[in-house]
């Protein structure tokens, strides 16, 4: 009776040493860093592993940052969508201000001093460090 033949995959370098179980989380990770990951800037699926933690872009010529075996790990995911949300919520409330008062929060512009105020600011640094 012949023997079933089995497809090895990426982890079959590792024959029968170190048991299935270890093996075909081997195999997950190893599939997830030699994949090609879509760029986001060019939209290509360009993006490479360097090293732990060190992707490529191809395309583009750039060097970022990432997981150590996935581009995008779940943590920076989170991460990013609460930025986002936060930067939202932060416009939302300039814009409401913006409506109550009349006025532009987001571009005020510093009015330059007079020589009187530059002077009395001088003195009181002086008070204080004396």
């Amino acid at each position: 009776m012949e023997s079933k033949k089995s497809k090895v995959g990426i982890s079959g370098k590792y024959g029968t040493r170190y048991g299935s179980k270890l093996r075909k989380q081997v195999q997950t990770y190893e599939i997830l860093k030699r994949m090609k990951y879509t760029s986001p800037f060019s939209g290509k699926n360009s993006i490479r592993r360097k090293a732990a933690g060190i992707w490529y872009d191809k395309s583009t010529g750039r060097t970022i940052a990432g997981g150590a075996w996935e581009f995008s790990t779940n943590a920076a995911q989170v991460a990013r969508a609460t930025i986002n949300r936060l930067k939202k919520l932060n416009s939302e409330s300039k814009e409401e201000i913006k409506e109550e008062t009349g006025e532009d929060i987001s571009k005020e512009k510093k009015k330059p001093k007079s020589e009187n105020e530059r002077k009395t600011i001088g003195k009181r640094k002086k008070d204080k460090k004396e």
